[in-house]
């Protein structure tokens, strides 16, 4: 800061002029300043500080007094007049501050600070609730197969050697599913696995047996979806299953049964 700056400050600082922030920058100043700025600025102050030598050399009159706080009583009166104040008083005007309180500032601060930490936990729970909802998915799943299709099945589809499967594969680029079809000699009925076909109500879907033209010549099931994971019993046509065309038809754009998946490979387990 020059040292003029700092002198004006300085004698504004004197009569209390100066705001906030305007006096602590002259107090860093002055605190920065050299032994001989800082004496001259005291000087400047205590010279400033008495303005006798600025006023007229007169004598107040006796009822000087007497006559301000009048007018001042009559200018308040005229003032509360004027707004309507039934009391009499005047309401001195709110001056808007350019500043924030520090509570405030600092409530808001911690508000923030707590909608962040809040929003990460209910991130971090909802994938925790979706790995337990597909834990549990997969439990009762399992749980379902085992008390309607039986361990010996399930047994059989792992480990027996007799045991095939058909996989098949999307043939509708607007399907992501997939599905299977488990055969064994032992059992009565082969066993149909499938997974995300779209949802629908109703048996709209059907495993069939295809000529070599495509056209249906023998349906072996007819089935719903729920959109998830499902198994159902599916009857067999003849020894022969494994080698025939088999396809899941569904409703395609036109709502006509068309092949949605085909089968594709056929393997032992």
């Amino acid at each position: 800061m020059k040292v003029q700056d700092l002198i004006e400050l300085a004698l504004l600082d004197v009569h209390g002029l100066l705001d906030e922030d305007e006096r602590q920058a002259f107090e860093r100043a002055f605190a920065s300043s050299p032994a001989a700025l800082q004496a001259q600025v005291r000087r400047e102050q205590v010279r400033f500080a008495d303005l006798g030598s600025l006023l007229p050399d007169v004598e107040a009159p006796s009822d000087l007094r007497a006559r301000v706080i009048e007018r001042v009583r009559l200018a308040i009166a005229e003032q509360a007049a004027t707004r309507g104040d039934r009391a009499g008083r005047v309401v001195p005007p709110i001056i808007s501050s350019k500043r924030v309180s520090p509570v405030w500032r600092a409530g808001a601060l911690g508000c923030a600070a707590a909608a962040v930490v809040f929003a990460v936990t209910t991130m971090q729970m909802r994938v925790r609730y979706d790995e337990l909802a597909s834990t549990i998915q997969s439990d009762v799943l399992l749980s379902r197969m085992l008390e309607s299709y039986g361990p010996n099945h399930i047994r059989d589809m792992l480990f027996d050697d007799q045991t095939q499967r058909v996989t098949f594969t999307s043939a509708d680029s607007s399907v992501s599913s997939e599905a299977s079809l488990w055969m064994n000699p032992d059992w009565q009925a082969a066993r149909l696995f499938y997974l995300n076909l779209p949802r629908q109500a109703g048996n709209v879907y059907k495993l069939a047996v295809l000529d070599q033209s495509g056209n249906v010549i023998d349906v072996l099931a007819e089935f719903d979806s729920s959109g998830g994971l499902m198994t159902r019993d599916v009857r067999a046509s003849g020894p022969s299953a494994a080698s025939e065309k088999l396809a899941i038809l569904g409703p395609g754009a036109s709502g006509v049964m068309t092949p949605l998946m085909i089968a594709s490979s056929r393997s032992r387990s």
